[in-house]
């Protein structure tokens, strides 16, 4: 599923409508946290509530967990 382009990405998910806003919070809040475009951090992208959870798709309480090469990914994404 991830490293996929912006319109597979989570292609099986029940978020597949929201890949717009997580790439738009991504900008605003974790894209400003990430190091380096080398890291292999793990980054979260806040962008829902407690209730927004998809395990597969590495969702939990409405915040998504990406290892940082699929974070990288996010930074070529246009807006």
């Amino acid at each position: 599923m991830f490293g996929l382009g912006r319109t597979e990405f989570l292609s099986n998910s029940k978020f597949v409508d929201d890949v717009d806003l997580i790439a738009t919070c991504f900008d605003k809040t974790t894209k400003l946290r990430f190091r380096s475009i080398d890291s292999d951090e793990t980054q979260y992208i806040k962008f829902g509530g407690a209730r927004d959870s998809d395990e597969i798709s590495g969702i939990r309480y409405g915040q998504m967990k990406l290892p940082g090469y699929e974070a990288r990914n996010f930074l070529l994404w246009p807006i």
